[in-house]
């Protein structure tokens, strides 16, 4: 079996046991236990029972409503972004349509610091790609409106797929129990942005790149310290390093 199989199978079994205690049968209770704890030590998993509270919702995050301004639609790099951004907070983005703005999906107060992430991780973004153009410009470089334009979508573009790329990195170091609780937020907000029904995934990929922009890019993304000083929300910082 998958890990994932795994825990959801460790998932069932212990909420059988939770049910059985429930109508007082205590000896199928204790069975449905043991079986889950003989997984655990087979697979060297941890069970994290979960905690309660109201379940996931969703909040609508408008680039416009954080001072960012970016295209109409949602680029790829910003699609990047919200999911470094759902790593962090530990909820789900889902874009709307032929628009820039995005759902994010998970526990409220989760979701409330993904927007404020979410906005910082593009000003960050941006501001490393103004500075980048502006140097290329100094030593007479990138002549034409286009030129600068396609640097610019590409060095975004390095920027925050590398971000993307240390998040998803950063993870494989994290503990079995933390990724137990991990695994159930992001089925749920999963679960929950499939039942909206009205949002999907639309993202614009630049046509052509520079590639020494997308070099550079991923360059300034390695400068960035995602556990920084700048607050993000509960427990989430960001900064330059």
């Amino acid at each position: 079996m998958t890990r994932a199989e795994v825990l959801d199978k460790i998932r069932k079994l212990m909420a059988h046991a939770e049910s059985a205690q429930k109508i007082g049968s205590e000896q199928e209770a204790i069975s449905f236990a043991a079986k889950a704890q003989t997984l655990m030590r087979e697979y060297g998993v941890s069970y994290v029972p979960p905690t309660s509270d109201p379940g996931p919702t969703h909040i609508l995050f408008r680039p416009d409503d954080h001072g960012v301004k970016t295209c109409r639609r949602c680029p790829q790099w910003q699609a990047y972004l919200g999911e470094v951004t759902s790593r962090i907070c530990l909820v789900k983005a889902v874009w709307l349509g032929n628009t820039n703005s995005a759902h994010f999906v998970g526990r409220e107060e989760l979701c409330r610091a993904a927007c404020v992430t979410h906005a910082y991780l593009i000003k960050l973004a941006i501001a490393a790609a103004t500075e980048a153009v502006r140097t290329e410009r100094a030593f007479r470089r990138l002549r034409t409106l286009k030129s600068r334009r396609r640097f610019r979508s590409s060095f975004l573009l390095g920027f925050a797929n590398r971000l993307m790329s240390s998040v998803i990195a950063a993870r494989r170091d994290t503990g079995e129990a933390a990724l137990v609780r991990l695994d159930q937020i992001e089925r749920e907000a999963q679960e929950y942005a499939n039942r909206l029904g009205n949002v999907h995934s639309v993202s614009v990929h630049p046509s052509q790149l520079n590639s020494r922009a997308v070099r550079l890019g991923r360059l300034a993304a390695d400068e960035v310290d995602l556990s920084g000083s700048r607050s993000l929300g509960p427990g989430k910082t960001v900064g330059r390093g």
